[in-house]
């Protein structure tokens, strides 16, 4: 079992830890591995079960939670709750099970992921030539030619090109198409795709193009990125719509939304795609994907083409297939067959899609690249090049600190120095200090108080970690550090932006140009690498009318990997102060020292790499004119 090593800004949404149960706790004969070979901010999308090489899964179906339905997609449906018995709504999927050299190919696919992934060859199992194809389903088609497409982006340190096929083969369907194309797809975000389908729409004698999709997306960072891109997709499609010959449904049952996760395409009688793209911008060249293709080359294949597509909309609209297949004959137009059918307890109504003029969460560039991103790209995204050489400044400045702090620990060991202050006497503080249940209390409010004084909040993380130690030390500094977030957002809110240049000048200004527009990303890097003070922050994000959800969301995911490493710093350097043994000199010197080394050298790297490539962006033509006008 391959499975993506998904980033960790997913991990709400994603099943926790499943090497804990397949690597760890599974049995002998299961070898489990995370696959992160791919770009930044790339995925493996591919969805593929491979059985003895000779029979093969692919689609749409993720192999993980909230996945099960039935095609009848009742509301009430005992059988499909998750594993804690909590209900979720219909889903709707589709997949393709393959048998023959067609699967042997998925297989290929299969132990090359792995090999890339493990670098280890998966050995090749041995069968007889007797059929895997399972009883309980009926095969469509035998002896067809089926294509297997994909999307592969060129991975980082390979000589290989990427693979382009999807796309391809996608905008030759649809100029191919000559009566009817019907796609059933998660996003609708793709800028190729939609030059092609505009076109066709254009055009004066057409053909007709249904879409399904869903009405949501699935999870707070999809909604805020690919729900905002899919919405202006369908206006502007609706825009290019002049013969009124494009329609967007979505599935519905007894007024509960069915979401649609299936990517299926359907051209005339003639071609037929079931896979794992979605019409976005990632899986046309960012994200892995692996769709498979029949085109029509007998009357039994156009027969069954046309079958499936009936019978995907008979699903929907809770009919016969061939109830669909007698509407479309009668009027000649699918979109006609769909309006005469629908309306009743299954049906599909007009998707409207939700505003496309609301701030997105991060850039949406970076939600639904068209290629793959590079690391400094996406630095260069959110953090503009006049303040790069401030944010190392600040990366040093708190090193160093570090640095004050370990060396102190170790003058410590000096016998003049340990007679100043008794040791036994700085442990019983720090027990009274830990076991005063007041200390507990006063921390929301020191947190609040001192971050508004401009108080860095690394120093009010070190000490929350000496005081209670690097596991309440963390849950305590992350709670302070978020109250004090708030209270210093809506105080800036009230405050306003004038009476914080006032106060602030220049630096309320240049944190103000910083942030802009930027969104969720731009307040995770800034809580990561604090390129600007934390309080200030605060308080221009409240000026600048920065949704509240957005803004602690930011901070929550930025702050986490300070709140976890300073108090577990902080309580091995405090351990000195007491014990004073060889063990704890070492652990506090290694803990320190990575520390430092790291935040320096992530420094310098980071600097370094940001600088050159500005410079060498400097060079280009037309650069100097675009500098010019952008300091205008």
């Amino acid at each position: 079992m391959l499975n993506w090593d998904f980033s960790p800004i997913y991990a709400i949404e994603r099943e926790a830890k499943p090497e804990l149960r397949f690597r760890w706790r599974g049995h002998r004969r299961v070898r489990f591995a995370h696959d992160a070979e791919h770009p930044t901010c790339a995925s493996h999308h591919q969805k593929v079960v491979v059985i003895d090489e000779r029979l093969a899964f692919t689609g749409g179906i993720d192999l993980t939670l909230r996945r099960w339905d039935t095609s009848e997609h009742r509301p009430q449906e005992p059988g499909r709750v998750d594993r804690d018995g909590e209900p979720y709504p219909p889903f709707h999927d589709v997949q393709i099970l393959i048998e023959g050299e067609a699967a042997e190919i998925l297989a290929a696919l299969a132990r090359e992921r792995w090999l890339r992934a493990t670098g280890k060859p998966l050995q090749r199992p041995k069968h007889s030539g007797a059929s895997a194809w399972p009883e309980c389903v009926r095969a469509d088609l035998e002896r067809v030619s089926l294509a297997i497409a994909r999307t592969e982006p060129e991975y980082p340190g390979s000589d290989e090109p990427g693979v382009s096929e999807v796309v391809e083969a996608y905008e030759v369907a649809i100029a191919s198409a000559q009566k009817c194309i019907y796609a059933e797809t998660q996003y609708l975000t793709s800028r190729r795709l939609e030059e092609a389908l505009s076109k066709r729409l254009r055009e004066p004698d057409g053909p007709e193009i249904v879409l399904v999709a869903p009405t949501h997306t699935d999870g707070w960072m999809e909604q805020g990125t690919m729900g905002i891109l899919t919405a202006r997709l369908v206006q502007r499609l609706k825009a290019a719509d002049t013969h009124g010959r494009f329609r967007v449904y979505t599935p519905w049952t007894d007024e509960t939304a069915i979401f649609v996760h299936a990517k299926v395409l359907l051209v005339d009688d003639r071609l037929l795609r079931i896979g794992s793209s979605n019409m976005s911008n990632r899986s046309m060249g960012v994200d892995t994907e692996c769709d498979a293709w029949i085109e029509s080359t007998a009357p039994r294949t156009s027969e069954v083409i046309r079958g499936f597509r009936e019978r995907l909309l008979g699903e929907h609209l809770g009919v016969e297939p061939a109830a669909v297949g007698r509407a479309f004959e009668e009027t000649g137009s699918l979109i006609q067959a769909i309006e005469q059918l629908r309306g009743g307890a299954r049906t599909l109504n007009p998707l409207e899609p939700g505003p496309s003029d609301v701030t997105p969460l991060v850039p949406l560039e970076t939600a639904d690249p068209e290629t793959p991103l590079d690391a400094e790209a996406l630095l260069r995204g959110v953090v503009p090049f006049e303040r790069q050489r401030a944010m190392r400044r600040s990366m040093l400045r708190v090193a160093f600190m570090l640095a004050g702090l370990l060396a102190l620990a170790l003058l410590w060991r000096l016998e003049p120095l340990r007679a100043w202050l008794d040791p036994a006497w700085f442990s019983t503080q720090l027990a009274l200090l830990r076991d005063n249940p007041w200390t507990a209390v006063a921390v929301v409010p020191v947190y609040v108080t001192l971050t508004n004084l401009m108080v860095p909040v690394n120093l009010l993380i070190l000490a929350t970690g000496v005081i209670f130690g690097p596991v309440m030390g963390a849950l305590y500094a992350f709670v302070g550090a978020l109250c004090g977030a708030a209270t210093g957002q809506i105080l800036g809110h009230r405050l306003g932006r004038a009476v914080l240049q006032r106060g602030f000048g220049q630096r309320a200004e240049r944190v103000r140009r910083m942030l802009g527009r930027r969104g969720l990303v731009a307040f995770t890097f800034v809580r990561f690498i604090p390129v600007a003070s934390f309080g200030l922050v605060n308080l221009c994000a409240g000026a600048m009318r920065v949704p509240f959800k957005e803004f602690m969301l930011g901070t929550a995911i930025g702050l986490l990997p300070g709140v976890i490493v300073l108090p577990l710093f902080a309580d091995t350097i405090s351990a000195l102060f007491v014990r004073t043994d060889s063990v704890h000199l070492a652990l506090a010197v290694a803990s320190g020292g990575g520390a430092i080394i790291a935040l320096i050298l992530l420094s310098l790297f980071v600097g370094r790499r940001v600088e050159a490539r500005s410079a060498a962006m400097a060079n280009l033509p037309g650069r100097e004119a675009e500098s010019k006008e952008t300091a205008r």
